[in-house]
């Protein structure tokens, strides 16, 4: 334990002497220039040959294992791209270059140190510590940012290619997912997260060079160490950087009566992103009213409806609008629309919504009545259906 504690304080010592004043800008500036080459430049090829390939995957086993009528195939693509945003372009690259490029400043830096390069530097009066580590972290701290978003971009790019290539989905489908609900603060969240990743990979890497002694095999150990020791530090800044569980929907204080009958009384409660939630009570405990509440169809008397951060409750008519192409809701009686078809009533959310030609409207159709087992349903009425039939056929509606 006090070895730990020592190696923390000389990683902070030697932090201090890397950032003290430069000695001349116009010198630390055409080193940075250089080192954004070296370690970020040079960093590209890698970066996007993983990308690709771990985008195809993310698509082509999503689309293998999300075999449900319940599931839309876009969610396949806004699935990739949050993955491919939210931790893999951050904290999965950060994690390959602290190997690729945190192995090689640790190996450079030591080879100075044990060639008594550093000892030279020094005795010129150089602080040597900043001269060398200070243009690498500036250097990745601006660079690795790129990388990222080049990340990003090529993983979905991957995705469209796998999906197009092997027809496991409907490139479209996969399209409409990658627009879904995107967040520009999703972006901004992963570049904060990389650019502390590039400074924990230079600075570590950096620090075990620095302090390297002995022969080449030390500094072999020394690369070894830093790798290690800057792959334990991102992921535990990974887990401290990470948001904690957002709700994506949530109830507070609800109550909502009916001539004078109060349905629901004080409620709260909190649906999690990614939980199977179920809401269980007797007949006329008033389930259908919460949810209804919960979705605008009935206005609360008082207390507030969230979804994530936005107060669903305060909002216009365009703004719930907006909210409201997200959410597939099955009424008990399917509630189908009598003078449309089954194939009308399960296009008409793509006819409103989607840029999709008719081709691709109509397998998606016959997609999701397949899924319901309805194949040979398209051209009949509700009328015509059974109260199973029409119950799949609800299923089917918000499913496309």
């Amino acid at each position: 334990m006090l070895k730990v504690f020592e190696l923390i304080g000389r990683y902070f010592m030697l932090m201090g002497k890397v950032f003290s004043r430069p000695e001349k800008a116009a010198i630390y500036r055409r080193r940075i220039i250089y080192e954004m080459e070296a370690l970020g430049v040079n960093s590209i090829g890698l970066t996007a040959i993983i990308s690709i390939f771990i985008g195809a995957v993310i698509t082509l086993q999503m689309s293998i294992n999300l075999d449900s009528p319940f599931i839309p195939q876009s969610l396949i693509g806004y699935a990739t791209r949050e993955t491919m945003i939210l931790e893999f372009s951050s904290a999965v690259v950060a994690l390959i270059l602290a190997g690729k490029v945190g192995s090689s400043i640790a190996s450079e830096i030591g080879t100075m140190r044990i060639t008594e390069q550093i000892d030279a530097l020094e005795i010129m009066g150089v602080n040597s510590a900043s001269y060398l580590i200070l243009p690498k972290i500036v250097a990745s701290m601006i660079f690795f940012p790129f990388l990222t978003i080049l990340s990003i971009l090529i993983g979905v790019i991957g995705g469209w290619l796998i999906a197009a290539a092997t027809g496991i989905m409907i490139p479209a489908d996969y399209v409409d997912g990658l627009l879904m609900d995107f967040r520009p603060y999703s972006i901004t969240y992963t570049l904060i997260k990389t650019v502390f990743f590039a400074y924990i990979i230079t600075s570590i890497s950096a620090f075990y060079g620095y302090y390297a002694r002995g022969n080449s095999l030390e500094v072999g150990a020394a690369s070894t160490r830093a790798v290690v020791a800057s792959s334990i530090v991102i992921l535990l800044f990974d887990l401290i950087l990470t948001q904690s569980a957002v709700d994506m929907i949530r109830a507070e204080h609800i109550v909502k009566s009916f001539d004078g009958r109060t349905v629901l009384d004080d409620i709260s409660v909190e649906f999690e992103t990614g939980k199977t939630n179920l809401i269980i009570g007797r007949s006329g405990s008033g389930k259908t009213v919460l949810l209804k509440t919960l979705v605008g169809l009935h206005e609360p008397d008082a207390g507030d409806v969230w979804y994530d951060d936005v107060n669903f409750t305060r909002l216009g008519f365009r703004e719930r609008k907006t909210i409201r192409k997200d959410i597939g809701m099955i009424f008990q009686g399917g509630a189908l629309l009598d003078s449309s078809t089954v194939e009308e009533n399960v296009k008409l959310p793509l006819d409103l919504f989607t840029s999709k030609s008719e081709r691709e409207k109509m397998e998606r159709v016959n997609f999701c009545l397949q899924r319901v087992r309805l194949e040979n349903a398209n051209r009949l009425y509700p009328a015509e259906l059974s109260g199973g039939m029409i119950k799949r056929v609800a299923i089917a509606r918000p499913s496309s």
